[in-house]
């Protein structure tokens, strides 16, 4: 990995046996997972979903760009790249080839299929998986600590963060739009049920029988039990939106003050 005008060059052979930088080469394999699997050595976590990396051994197929397992490959290659550098937010330029004979007919499509995504998208399930994990670790090494004053100080926080972090998968939420969508959703079915709790309202105070207002008044009871999930599922999510830029400015700041603890360890290395 070279860094060049403010990006990171990233050389990747994308082996049908393995994957190739520079600096690393595991086997070309990956095994996609809906929930966390029990062992999360080599796991990357992209789209909402968990990729063992390394894991089983892909069949040969002419057309790399058929299925997205070596575009998840790819993701895994420069991440690999970066964590040696203990980087966690960069520019990269791929630097990736094709056999000559393919080079003519493939070029184009390898090239468009590798950067189908060539802006990242801030995942909120990401950033509450990465804050949590990051706490667990330093709780449990004792020759690990945090840097950041205010990431400690939202050690304290952890249960509340695991909750949260269940809400967004059973929601299936993993981007800021998605939890937009997601409390825009709990609002108008809060509004509906309200619209009609004020029908039946009305028609308590003037009902046509006794019969009728005794129903009138389990219909509302029954509507106001209707409400308050609802209401619960609104408030946690609106709490999630309010947060999350927090969040992600935490774990930057994280990183600025471990590269700068690197850096000063290494001139005084030198």
């Amino acid at each position: 990995m070279r860094e060049f005008n403010e990006m990171y060059v990233i050389g990747i052979d994308h082996g049908y046996g393995n994957m190739k930088t520079a600096n690393c080469c595991f086997p070309t394999g990956v095994m996609k997972s809906d929930t966390e699997p029990t062992f999360i050595s080599d796991l990357l976590v992209w789209n909402g979903k968990y990729y063992s990396i390394g894991v089983g051994h892909k069949e040969f197929t002419a057309d790399k760009f058929n299925d997205e397992d070596y575009y998840v490959l790819t993701l895994a290659a420069i991440a690999r790249e970066l964590r040696r550098e203990r980087i966690t937010e960069a520019a990269v330029f791929i630097a990736a080839g094709l056999p000559l004979t393919w080079v003519s007919e493939q070029k184009a499509e390898f090239k468009k299929y590798l950067l189908q995504h060539d802006a990242a998208t801030v995942l909120i399930d990401t950033i509450f998986y990465i804050i949590i994990t990051v706490i667990q670790i330093a709780a449990e090494l004792a020759d690990v600590m945090l840097l950041s004053p205010d990431l400690r100080a939202a050690e304290k926080d952890l249960k509340e963060f695991i909750a949260d972090y269940r809400f967004i998968q059973e929601q299936d939420i993993h981007t800021v739009a998605d939890l937009q969508a997601n409390i825009d959703k709990s609002r108008a079915q809060l509004s509906e049920l309200e619209r009609e709790r004020k029908t039946l309202s009305n028609r308590i105070r003037r009902p046509k029988s006794p019969e009728d207002e005794s129903k009138n008044k389990e219909r509302r009871k029954a509507i106001s039990r209707q409400m308050k999930p609802v209401c619960e599922k609104l408030r946690r999510a609106e709490k999630i939106l309010k947060k999350s830029p927090h969040l992600y400015e935490l774990l930057k700041q994280e990183y600025e003050l471990e590269r700068k603890a690197r850096a000063r360890y290494l001139d005084r290395s030198r």
